[in-house]
């Protein structure tokens, strides 16, 4: 799945995945973003061959190109076998882009979506698709450059079948605009670009847990990524005021989301709003609570970060990732990169061991900020 990239480290935090994402078994971003059947076809024909109408014959080259078929009918996938689609001529439907759709139909089509369009089940609803084979199919087709080339469709195995893929549904994550009544627009994407998809709008807001539901558990301008533990709904971005003024004080547009070791580009989410002198916020997602200045930005920007082995002055050539909670990675003069204690300027709590002294973090951090100095 797609995660957040962390001040200190241009890595994942927690692994990466493909550039594509499965339709049903969706591990490459957002969590599980399906529940499981997801509009695969693998669960047999979707009608008797016997009894399907003759609308002709066709192949997977052709499920984007819809050429093959004879009138009325449109190229689809009616199973999968060995692994491979097998595709028929099915009667047309009326679903398009995002529209609500039935697997198999009562009168035994595939499904009810229109030419081109496939019954796909993400999020726990079932939308039709576009078959598509490049983004430039996807684009033309919605009419939007945030539609891309990108579910593919598991093959029931652990893999997916090769040659099958589909669009997003091309809405506009940042306005979240483009989707029905009770969806919201999710951010999606690889190296290629960023795209976006609808699901079911949930509730949860910064850091609440997304596990299970992925997207669908998230509310409207977030999304679902996996942090250092688990996966949380995170509030994607553009400017930092999306940050201040939805997730709360010193969070900043600064985190970037990663997908197969590659940056998705315009893929921003908020970092969290937290207190590392109170550190109350990050503990619940196995984190803690660090601060870092971004190029571009006003002031320091809080975020939750991985908690590590080293104590005071421990070595972290790897950053901040490296030391205890409460500690966060300096460079300092005599010493390099070395793992050192916050601690509240005014004498309070927390305050520095024996051998060190509480000096201002500097002047793009709050007031109160100091760190153990050795």
């Amino acid at each position: 799945m797609s995660c957040l990239c962390r001040p200190g480290a241009d890595a994942d935090v927690d692994g990466d995945a493909g550039g594509e994402e499965d339709a049903t078994d969706e591990a490459d971003a957002g969590g599980d973003r399906s529940d499981g059947d997801g509009g695969s076809g693998a669960d047999a024909d979707a009608a008797d061959a016997d009894a399907r109408p003759d609308g002709g014959s066709c192949n997977v080259v052709d499920l984007p190109e819809q050429t093959m078929c004879n009138a009325g009918f449109r190229c689809t996938v009616g199973s999968i076998s060995a692994g491979e689609a097998v595709p028929v001529c099915d009667p047309e439907g009326t679903g398009a882009n995002n529209d609500s759709c039935v697997r198999p139909t009562p009168d035994g089509t595939v499904d009810d979506c229109s030419r081109a369009y496939y019954c796909l089940r993400i999020d726990g609803a079932t939308r039709c698709h576009r078959f598509c084979a490049t983004n430039r199919d996807c684009s033309d087709a919605a009419g939007s450059t945030f539609a891309g080339c990108y579910f593919s469709l598991p093959d029931g195995a652990g893999g997916t079948v090769p040659g099958v893929r589909f669009c997003t549904t091309g809405c506009d994550p940042a306005a979240d605009s483009g989707c029905s009544a009770g969806q919201a627009c999710r951010p999606s994407g690889n190296a290629s670009g960023l795209y976006g998809d609808c699901s079911p709008a949930g509730t949860g807001r910064q850091g609440a847990d997304c596990t299970e539901d992925g997207d669908a558990a998230c509310a409207p301008h977030y999304t679902c990524l996996r942090a250092t533990e688990g996966n949380a709904c995170y509030r994607f971005c553009s400017t930092d005021l999306d940050c201040s003024s939805d997730v709360g004080a010193n969070s900043q547009c600064v985190l970037t989301v990663s997908t197969g070791g590659e940056r998705i580009p315009g893929y921003v989410v908020c970092s969290e709003s937290c207190d590392p002198l109170a550190d109350s916020v990050c503990p619940a997602m196995g984190e803690t609570c660090r601060t870092w200045t971004y190029t571009g930005h006003t002031g320091a920007a809080s975020y939750c970060g991985a908690v590590g082995a080293g104590g005071q002055n421990a070595a972290c050539p790897g950053g901040g990732d490296e030391c205890q909670a409460g500690f966060d990675c300096w460079n300092v003069t005599d010493y390099g990169e070395i793992c050192l204690g916050y601690c509240r300027m005014d004498g309070g709590s927390p305050s520095c061991g024996s051998g060190t002294s509480c000096v201002s973090a500097g002047s793009e951090y709050p007031a109160e900020l100091g760190v153990c100095l050795p």
